[in-house]
Formats: C-alpha cells, sequence, structure tokens
C-alpha cells in the first residue's frame, strides 16, 4: 500500500471507531482538514479515549514518508502541531494518572511506537527536536514516574519490563554524531546543538535510573570542559545534568563500577563550573535564588559529596573515604579556589540571609559549604 492508501484507510477506521463509540463527526477525506479535526480532538475533546485514538491516528500519520518534509513548510508545521499536541496529552495523563492509569499505558505504548518509527528519520531538526523533548519526557515517566525531575528513580506501575527494554534500547542506539555541531553558537533555526545537548542529558537520565550500560557511557564519554560548554546556554539542563552526573558518580562508587565510570568526575565538572564564571560567587547566587533552576539542589549534593571525604579515626571507614575523596592532582590545582569561592559564597549567603533577600533558607546550604571548606583545609 501506498501512503495515500495507508491515509485512507487509517482514516476509515479512526472515523468509524470514532462515530460508533464516543459520538464524534466522521473524519473529512481529504487530508489536511482530516489531520486539522484529529488534532482538535487530541487537543480539545472531554473523552480521553478520544483522545488517544486521535493520537494513535496522529501516529501513524507522522510515520508515513509523504511528511517526512525536509523543509519548512505547511506540512512541517502541521507536524509541529502533533507533537506539540501529542506532548500536552501525556502531560495531562500524567498528572491524572490516578484517573487515568489505562489510558497513560496505551499512550506510552503507542508513544515508543512513535519514536522508534520516527526518531531516526531525516526529519528537520526542529521536527527532530521535538520527538527528542518527547523521548525525555518519556524516560521521566517510565524510569522516575514524574513529569519533571525527580532525584530518585521509580519504575511506572503503568510500564512492563518490554516497554522499559524498548526504551532503553532506542536511548542507548541513538546516533549522537549526526546532531555533533562544530560550533556551539546557537541560531533560530538550526535545533542541531539544542538535540545534542537534549540527547546527552536524556542519556544520563536513563544511565542514572538503570545503572551501568556500556553504550550510553561510552556516549557519556565527554570531557568536563566540553560538557559545561554543551550546557552552558541551558541553566535548566545544567544544573540538571551535572546533579543527575553526581548521582551516577554516587551510585557507581557505593556499587563498585566506578571504574567502569567514564563521565566526568563531579570535582572536575564543578571546577569547569566555576572556571566559565570566573570563580564569581553572585552568579553563583543568581542561579541559586533564580526559581527555574535547581543549582541550590546541586551545591547541597556536591558540598554533601565533599563532606563524606572528611578524615576520621575509624580505620574500617578509611577505604570507602578515599574512593569518595578528590584526586591528588585535582587539589593540587584547584583546593585554594575552590575554598576561596566556597568561603565567600557563605558570607553572602548569610549578609542576604540577615537582610531577608533570600528566597530559601540557606541555613543547610552555609551548613555544608563550612564543613566542605573543613575538609578540603585538611587535605
Amino acid at each position: 500500500m501506498n501512503d495515500v492508501d495507508l491515509f485512507m484507510s487509517e482514516r476509515l477506521k479512526t472515523s468509524m471507531c470514532a462515530t460508533q463509540y464516543f459520538n464524534a463527526k466522521e473524519l473529512p477525506e481529504f487530508p489536511e482538514l482530516c489531520v486539522d479535526m484529529v488534532i482538535s480532538w487530541a487537543t480539545q475533546s472531554s473523552s480521553p479515549p478520544l483522545s488517544v485514538l486521535a493520537q494513535r491516528f496522529l501516529r501513524t500519520v507522522l510515520s508515513l514518508p509523504s511528511y517526512e518534509v525536509s523543509n519548512p513548510s505547511h506540512g512541517a508545521f502541521k507536524i509541529q502541531d502533533i507533537l506539540k499536541c501529542w506532548k500536552r496529552s501525556l502531560r495531562v495523563l500524567v498528572l491524572d494518572r490516578e484517573d487515568s492509569g489505562p489510558l497513560l499505558s496505551h499512550l506510552l505504548n503507542e508513544t515508543c511506537l512513535l519514536l522508534i518509527h520516527t526518531i531516526d528519520t531525516e526529519l528537520p531538526s526542529n521536527l527532530a527536536y521535538s520527538l527528542i523533548r518527547i523521548l525525555q519526557k518519556t524516560v521521566e515517566i517510565v524510569f522516575y514516574e514524574n513529569w519533571s525531575f525527580a532525584l530518585k528513580p521509580q519504575a511506572s506501575c503503568f510500564v512492563d519490563d518490554r516497554m522499559r527494554a524498548e526504551l532503553l534500547s532506542l536511548v542507548s542506539g541513538m546516533d549522537l554524531a549526526r546532531w555533533t555541531s562544530h560550533s556551539n553558537e546557537e541560531n533560530l533555526f538550526d535545533f542541531s546543538t539544542r538535540c545534542y545537548r537534549l540527547l546527552l542529558y536524556t542519556m544520563a537520565r536513563s544511565l542514572f535510573a538503570q545503572g551501568y550500560h556500556s553504550s550510553i557511557m561510552n556516549h557519556l564519554a565527554i570531557s568536563a570542559n566540553d560538557l559545561i560548554a554543551i550546557f552552558q546556554s541551558d541553566d535548566v539542563l545544567l544544573f540538571r545534568m551535572l546533579l543527575t552526573l553526581l548521582l551516577i558518580e554516587n551510585t557507581a562508587i557505593k556499587n563498585g563500577w566506578v571504574n567502569r565510570l567514564r563521565v566526568p568526575s563531579a570535582h572536575e565538572l564543578f571546577t569547569s563550573l566555576l572556571e566559565l564564571i570566573g570563580f564569581d560567587r553572585y552568579c553563583l547566587i543568581d542561579w541559586l535564588v533564580s526559581p527555574e533552576t535547581d543549582c541550590l539542589a546541586y551545591l547541597l549534593a556536591y558540598t554533601k559529596r565533599l563532606a563524606v571525604a572528611s578524615t576520621t579515626n575509624d580505620k574500617d571507614d578509611e577505604v570507602q573515604q578515599h574512593r569518595w575523596r578528590p584526586p591528588a592532582c585535582w587539589l593540587q590545582l584547584h583546593r585554594e579556589g575552590v575554598r576561596q569561592v566556597m568561603t565567600d559564597l557563605a558570607k553572602s549567603l548569610k549578609k542576604l540571609q540577615i537582610s531577608g533577600s533570600l528566597p530559601f533558607a540557606p541555613d543547610l546550604l552555609i551548613t555544608r559549604i563550612h564543613t566542605a571548606v573543613k575538609v578540603l583545609s585538611s587535605m
């Protein structure tokens, strides 16, 4: 069957089901009008089952080569509309999963099929970015049971092992080379750098949730400076990536596979971040007070990581401490700079707390900074 026949066949099946079970209007034969009506079902229908039916039809339409346009056109914008409504429907079902469990499970299955059939096709970078956004959100839902960002993996009860395996295989098999840009500069029309950055983040989230995975680990084998350069233009993803990589390293140390770890160390990433901002504590404060970033969670986690390397007289802990301890070369190059910026940051936070200028209580962070400074001074 050619594209026209496939489209008409799916239109007929979807239309019959919609009119018979949901009292919806019959879908028009003209493709553009048909897609417009299905998009309205997916985004405006008060019936979740009809919305899922619409999603299934849209997934089929998106898989047709005739919709894989290579230049900005009416067809390209049509696909963008499809992807936006798809993501919106996923979000609605996730936030209301207690009442929409079966529908969420069905839509997640359809989403996996959508991604498997379309994400490696030669779509324009802006459309590919929309697909990768759906992939990233699907990873969060499946492995963390969360729409946004979670610090602990939690397998969704609406997903079976087969779907988890398919999703992990899809993520680990992504071709990053096609999105690697020779320049870190971004423009409004080329989404390649954004695709590359979001794929790296999605891979890191998958690795943290599933544990050691050689293919994903190889994809994330990037120097600390390069990784900071890739993420520096997106503050939200920057700190979520730093925090995720820190948690991956913590897990590797605890579970005994740190020798197979190829991601940059937490200490290297922290100093690369400080070098990016010229060791400016005020830039750190700007990130801390921003409601959009997870800088507070990241600094709490990193200062706690440094505190674990504190000296003790308990010989049973010496081996464990050595595994958490910053390497000697890092201490030689960066100890004084890190210690100074942390000391200055703690002082500034205390002053801002006294004047009531902080949107959060900084006591825990200040305490951990002081502990980290003492640990660094003792090494």
